[in-house]
């Protein structure tokens, strides 16, 4: 399949799939926020892999294993809102990027609160230097 014609597939499910979950499953284990990331589809485009995020911490592994009964009825479902000839089979993962990200954030964050302050930076009014002057008329 060509790269483009994959990836706007992988954006219309993506899309599909976001909509179906929306509406809620009836399995009472899918509970929380849960964000289609990114679809991956296969070269063959019989498979796609999703993506997602499940927030809040507590309910990732209850909800994973709700997305992976409901993979079938998800699949079609999708297969209503997208055209395409054949629907790929779906598998549902958990995106670890997001906790990634936020943890290199929380790090960089503390690190510099925790930085001396520069001695060779250029000081501002509010460190006791002298204010701005004013352009003589």
């Amino acid at each position: 399949m060509n790269p483009r014609r994959q990836d706007r597939l992988a954006h219309a499910l993506r899309g599909a799939i976001q909509e179906v979950l929306g509406r809620g499953l009836a399995d009472p284990r899918a509970r929380g926020l849960i964000t289609v990331t990114e679809v991956e589809v296969s070269q063959d485009a019989r498979n796609a892999t999703v993506y997602v995020s499940v927030f809040p911490e507590d309910r990732v592994t209850l909800t994973m294993h709700a997305l992976r009964d409901a993979e079938g009825f998800v699949r079609h479902e999708a297969a209503d809102l997208v055209r395409t000839r054949t629907m790929p089979v779906l598998t549902f993962r958990l995106d670890e990027r997001i906790k990634k990200e936020a943890a290199v954030l929380r790090a960089i964050n503390q690190a510099s609160n925790e930085r001396p302050p520069d001695e060779h930076a250029p000081k501002s009014a509010g460190d006791g230097a002298e204010p701005p002057r004013e352009p003589a008329p």
